[in-house]
């Protein structure tokens, strides 16, 4: 391995990549919710097809936020407790799936808080997945009957 990526993966032996995640998170739940106007959204008043639209948020939902933040706070204290290949495989799966759920919303919404929490989570899920996919020699392997 390069100095780099001994150096990044050692990294992974700390927890505040997944607690700025997961405070980026729970901070959002608290923001206000800005919406699309309605005008934005809906065809003229003399359109043939007349739909019925409802305002678009841009940010992800309270509850989404919550989860996931809950969740990722709780994988990053595993990883505080020592429990590095356990916490860094936690992260690594719910940083993936926050991603998975919010990624579409995110990546086409028009604002850089989105776009930031979900570059976040694929960040924080590849840095911590070194250590749970790609681990060292030192961990023991699983032994069958």
């Amino acid at each position: 391995m390069s100095s780099i990526q001994q150096q990044a993966y050692d990294y992974t032996a700390t927890p505040y990549p997944a607690w700025l995640f997961s405070t980026s998170l729970l901070v959002t739940s608290w923001l206000p919710k800005s919406e699309i106007p309605q005008q934005a959204v809906s065809p003229g008043r003399f359109s043939l097809f007349k739909f019925k639209t409802k305002p678009v948020s841009a940010l992800p939902t309270k509850a989404s936020c919550l989860l996931f933040g809950a969740t990722v706070g709780f994988g990053g204290f595993m990883i505080y407790d020592n429990d590095l290949v356990n916490g860094s495989g936690f992260v690594s799966a719910w940083s993936i799936l926050y991603s998975l759920v919010n990624a579409r919303k995110g990546v086409w919404s028009l604002r850089l808080w989105p776009k930031v929490l979900v570059g976040q989570a694929l960040f924080t899920g590849l840095f911590y997945g070194q250590r749970f996919f790609w681990a060292d020699n030192k961990r023991p392997a699983l032994k069958l009957n």
